[in-house]
Parts: C-alpha cells; sequence; structure tokens
C-alpha cells in the first residue's frame, strides 16, 4: 500500500514536472524567442523515455504497447524539445483514442555513406482520423481553440 501511493506520488510529480516545463518552453516559442537547439542523442532512447512517460495511462486499458527498431541505436542532431513534443503528442494520441488493442512504434533507418533516412511508424488499432478532419490538421492556427 505504502510502496503503491509512493509510485503514485512519483508518478505525479514526474507527470507535473513534465507539464510545467512544456508550458514554459510552449510559452517561449510562442513568444518568438525561441532558438532552435540542435543537439546530438540517441532517438532510441527517446522513444524509451516517451514509452515509459505513457506507461501509466496504458496500464488503465487493455493496450498493448510495441516497440521494433532496425538498430541498437540511432544517434541524430536536431532540436530535441521541438522533436520529443511531435512524438510525445503523435504517441500520447494514440494512446488517448485506442480503447484497446495494440499500438505499435517502429523506427527503421535506411541509407548509405550519401545520406540516410529515418522512418518512425506508430500504428494503432484505434478508431483513426475522420477524413474530413484530416485536411485541417496541418493548417495554422491563432491563439486557443477551445
Amino acid at each position: 500500500m505504502v510502496r503503491t501511493m509512493g509510485e503514485m506520488i512519483f508518478l505525479g510529480a514526474r507527470r507535473l514536472t513534465k507539464t510545467l516545463n512544456d508550458i514554459l518552453e510552449f510559452s517561449e516559442l510562442e513568444s518568438g524567442n525561441y532558438e532552435l537547439k540542435s543537439i546530438e542523442f540517441d532517438l532510441l532512447e527517446l522513444v524509451r523515455e516517451i514509452c515509459e512517460l505513457n506507461d501509466d495511462d496504458l496500464r488503465k486499458k487493455p493496450v498493448t504497447l510495441t516497440c521494433s527498431c532496425s538498430h541498437s541505436s540511432i544517434n541524430i542532431k536536431l532540436d530535441t524539445f521541438i522533436y520529443r513534443r511531435v512524438l510525445e503528442n503523435i504517441v500520447g494520441n494514440s494512446i488517448k483514442f485506442t480503447a484497446e488493442g495494440n499500438i505499435h512504434i517502429s523506427v527503421e533507418l535506411s541509407g548509405n555513406h550519401s545520406g540516410y533516412l529515418i522512418y518512425i511508424d506508430v500504428s494503432d488499432t484505434g478508431p483513426g482520423v475522420d477524413d474530413m478532419e484530416i485536411g485541417l490538421m496541418f493548417e495554422e492556427t491563432t491563439g486557443w481553440q477551445g
């Protein structure tokens, strides 16, 4: 019982810290003062972190999350804040809208000495996006639409 409460407090604190950091970074991005920061990191480590952060939400549903990768690590150099947010939103929405079944994240690296491509595929057994809304997904909006 005590361990469970301690785990809940820890997960809640971690989620709150993440939310506060997101708000601060997002306000910096919206103000136009955000400067892209290219940092080298392991993409697979980032995918694992995102899966761990969503582990609590997954326990509440009959949903299984699996990952596969063509390599043991993939080091890339780009802005981790932007990349993390995009990946977190895609995986988060997949978890949010998949009531049961599975979610699979696949990371593939292909190429040669002249260039490489990284493919990230998040597939799930959720309902998907309505055809009418797909066109709206990448439209720019101004302000809060809530």
